[in-house]
């Protein structure tokens, strides 16, 4: 959870939280080493399969475990290159003319920070997140998430081609109802250096 360690308004905003006591992508990396005798054995049964003489069911459950063992690397390689999925830091300075987003290391590795120039963004779209609805009652309407997403909308460093979008989801400590979402809101965009703002939803669930 983030808590707003500095903030003056039109100024500067920070927001900083303790590195996760797991490392990011420990989860899904763990997962795949404890599949990997799976995965051998299902390689190793290869040829058995598709030998002359053996039964479809062979063919199909080898085809099927092999989907399934290529779905979870594809999944766990993703999910270790994904930015800004353990983010520590956030830090808007107008003065200094530079926002910086820190995230935490994969696999124990030192925390990464990113320094974006603040004249690369181009917009900054803040949001609340939402829980999904229950499996059991998909009409269920969602409901209140603990957090938030900033989606950044950044120039590319040579001003040519199209803007690059970046997105970070986390929550922030005392800050759920939506009037505390918009003051969040308006907060940062004045510490980045936006010049206007635009609502784009205001109803009963969001703001």
């Amino acid at each position: 959870m983030m808590k707003v360690t500095k903030d003056v308004p039109g100024q500067r905003l920070t927001l900083e939280r303790d590195s996760p006591r797991i490392p990011s992508g420990t989860g899904s990396f763990l997962l795949l080493a404890a599949s990997l005798p799976l995965i051998g054995y299902t390689a190793w049964s290869a040829p058995a399969a598709f030998a002359e003489g053996a039964e479809l069911s062979q063919k199909i459950a080898l085809l099927v475990m092999s989907v399934a063992w290529c779905a979870l690397i594809v999944s766990t390689v993703r999910g270790m290159r994904r930015r800004n999925q353990w983010p520590t830091g956030l830090d808007a300075d107008r003065a200094a003319g530079e926002l910086r987003l820190r995230e935490a290391g994969r696999l124990g590795r030192a925390a990464t920070e990113e320094i974006i120039p603040l004249p690369h963004l181009v917009s900054l779209k803040v949001r609340r997140t939402f829980l999904a609805p229950s499996l059991h009652d998909p009409l269920r309407p969602v409901k209140a998430g603990p957090g938030i997403a900033l989606s950044f909308s950044l120039r590319p460093g040579g001003g040519a081609g199209s803007p690059e979008l970046r997105e970070l989801r986390f929550g922030v400590q005392d800050l759920d109802r939506v009037e505390e979402v918009a003051d969040f809101a308006l907060r940062l965009g004045g510490a980045a250096g936006l010049g206007f703002f635009r609502i784009v939803r205001s109803d009963l669930r969001d703001v």
